[in-house]
């Protein structure tokens, strides 16, 4: 995906291999060049370089931490990104938990074209902008 502000970029965060493959083989269908980490500290070595990912996708649950903690260490980084929370299933409780607690985004399977597309875009387009309005929705089946 290509946008005015040039390629996006995103950390996908992740414990184990499979996790995130479709996710992944949509972003890079865009044209989203994707990067992966498994764990927060893994995460947050990346995340304090400079040309760091617009977009972060985590996994709720790390080996050693949480999304919660994504969210703190994307609030460190030099630049401005975003965090979307990815889970297996639509679990309110968790979307509402994500939201109030900054992450951008909450996002379930299936991982459909216009709907990531918009969804990465917002993301990306904010984190790049600085922008302060930021539309946040559940994607489901």
């Amino acid at each position: 995906m290509t946008q005015k502000y040039g390629k996006v970029r995103a950390l996908l965060v992740q414990a184990d291999d499979d996790s995130f493959g479709e996710l992944k083989f949509a972003l890079e269908n865009q044209g989203v060049e994707t990067y992966r980490a498994r764990s927060c500290m893994e995460a947050r070595r990346i995340l304090v370089k400079t040309n760091v990912p617009q977009v972060v996708f985590t996994d709720a649950n790390l080996p050693d931490g949480t999304w919660a903690e994504v969210v703190v260490a994307a609030g460190k980084s030099q630049s401005p990104l975003n965090v979307i929370l990815v889970s297996r299933v639509l679990d309110l409780s968790l979307y509402i938990r994500a939201l109030e607690g900054g992450a951008f985004d909450f996002i379930v399977p299936p991982f459909l074209g216009s709907d990531l597309t918009h969804i990465v875009h917002c993301a990306a387009g904010g984190a790049l902008s600085h922008s302060g309005s930021r539309a946040r929705r559940v994607t489901v089946a």
